[in-house]
């Protein structure tokens, strides 16, 4: 399981491993504190309301609008937030970031990923990389929980066996 690609990252590319990226940071340690810090708040406004009105039938209902309020609320935040602010901060860092625009080659093999364009290149075994994640042709190497490396798999000819290389290689999937 080894091979070589080249690709130039476009700027649509980008926002869509934005995007991918703010989804899996969303199913991960994010979306987990955000429903525990949900069901804490419904918890204490129930028993503060149960406390001061004895009112049983009442703090169970505050109890349960605040569980669906609080999961509507914050899907409704991410959804607006994967819809309008990633694609606009995506845009504005692919256009700040002249390296991103150039032309990549990158091979890949059992060891690790090299990576190589006109203005420098790097090599990572893959026990450098943090995580991995793959939707929708694009592929999401992690170097740390919000540094990544993007690869649309779905555009390169050996997109398929990177894909199958990375999960070989014993990296956590997101």
């Amino acid at each position: 399981m080894a091979g070589r690609a080249s690709f130039t990252p476009t700027e649509d590319g980008y926002v869509k491993a934005m995007r991918l990226h703010a989804s899996a940071h969303m199913r991960g340690a994010v979306g987990r504190r955000l429903a525990m810090l949900i069901v804490a708040a419904s918890v204490v406004m129930s028993g503060a309301m149960l406390a001061i009105d004895r009112d049983l039938p009442g703090a169970l209902a505050m109890l349960g609008s605040g569980l669906i309020g609080g999961t509507v609320g914050i899907l409704a935040m991410f959804g607006l937030n994967r819809r309008f602010a990633v694609p606009i901060l995506g845009r504005r860092l692919f256009r700040q970031d002249r390296t991103i625009r150039r032309r990549l080659d990158v091979a890949w093999d059992a060891n690790g990923v090299d990576w190589r364009s006109e203005s420098g290149g790097s090599h990572m075994t893959w026990d450098h990389y943090h995580a991995w994640t793959e939707r929708n042709g694009m592929l999401l190497l992690y170097v740390n929980d919000r540094l990544f490396q993007h690869l649309p798999v779905r555009d390169l000819a050996d997109g398929d066996d990177l894909a199958a290389t990375v999960a070989a290689s014993g990296l956590r999937r997101l």
